[in-house]
């Protein structure tokens, strides 16, 4: 089997190349299918090792995408059982179909429960990139006067946000994100992705948001984030501790000086005190009504938490 195009499309996650969420969630779901079709293993435990290796790359190619990790752990739990090889490379298929079609079909509940937190004439703040926001946002142009729109440093993701709402005809105004506090006062809501969700309810995000966040609410500014129930992260009701990515200092500056130390982490947590709700496929939640929901449907289990163990080792 030729795996160097799964093997790169996970070189594009770790370099951002492959960017947002939902992309991600893309590109594991189509090159891990391409992998299924391709391996021609014929024994059953070399399939499951080699399986497992290739899932756990994923996995921990983004330490910030539960998403994946809900995914994998489903997809690995049907390796568990005895059953022949080829009927195996059936039902993981067919689950990674239908991981697709629901994916497409939970977007759009987002996007039609994201219109309720969208005022008439209103102005939109948001920071960073996301699809799903996007979304909700180019649905509701005709209720939007004006979107302002973060630049995102240190890799300018805001850009995306506003080119792109822009080529929908809604008007944008691009700012640099310490101007967050100036422009603030002028918006209606704050709406923001999620990277992913801890079982209390905070939000981890790209770094910048929780300060956004904290300004919006000393300004009586509602913060709402759009994404689906699966950015849940299950690992943190095992109590693991949230591993914040570092990335590459030179996206910062690549210049080095004695004494200087650059960090670039990219993402911080958002408290969930300054969440109004996370709009979902099952409507709009508060932050621990979100945990509660997902802590319930997750069912997690030892036979679970094992399951990441494997993942993550």
């Amino acid at each position: 089997m030729n795996s160097n195009t799964v093997l790169q499309a996970i070189q594009d996650i770790k370099t951002l190349k492959t960017q947002g969420a939902s992309q991600v969630k893309k590109s594991f779901l189509k090159n891990i299918k391409i992998w299924i079709e391709q391996n021609h293993n014929k024994n059953l435990n070399q399939f499951n090792s080699d399986f497992q290796h290739i899932v756990s790359l994923f996995v921990k190619a983004r330490s910030t995408e539960p998403a994946v990790f809900n995914m994998a752990r489903k997809l690995l739990e049907l390796t568990e059982n005895e059953k022949s090889l080829s009927k195996l490379k059936q039902e993981l298929i067919q689950l990674l179909t239908e991981f697709e079609n629901r994916d497409q079909q939970n977007i759009q509940k987002i996007i039609q429960f994201g219109q309720k937190v969208v005022p008439n004439k209103s102005i939109a703040f948001t920071h960073c990139h996301s699809h799903t926001v996007e979304a909700i946002l180019i649905q509701a142009k005709n209720k939007i006067d004006q979107v302002i729109a973060t630049e995102t440093r240190p890799l300018f993701q805001g850009r995306i946000t506003a080119k792109n709402l822009a080529q929908k005809g809604i008007h944008c105004t691009l700012i640099v994100d310490n101007a967050a506090q100036t422009f603030m006062p002028k918006a209606d809501f704050l709406i923001t992705g999620a990277d992913s969700v801890l079982a209390n309810g905070n939000l981890i995000n790209k770094i910048g948001t929780s300060i956004i966040s904290k300004i919006a609410q000393e300004n009586k500014v509602p913060h709402y984030v759009a994404c689906t129930t699966e950015k849940m992260d299950p690992l943190s009701f095992f109590g693991k501790d949230t591993e914040i990515e570092q990335r590459n200092t030179n996206e910062v500056w690549s210049e080095q000086y004695a004494h200087i130390t650059v960090l670039n982490p990219a993402f911080d947590i958002t408290p969930a005190r300054q969440i109004q709700g996370y709009i979902t496929e099952k409507g709009i939640l508060k932050p621990k009504k979100f945990a509660q929901t997902m802590k319930k449907e997750f069912k997690i289990s030892k036979q679970s938490k094992q399951i990441f163990e494997k993942l993550f080792k």
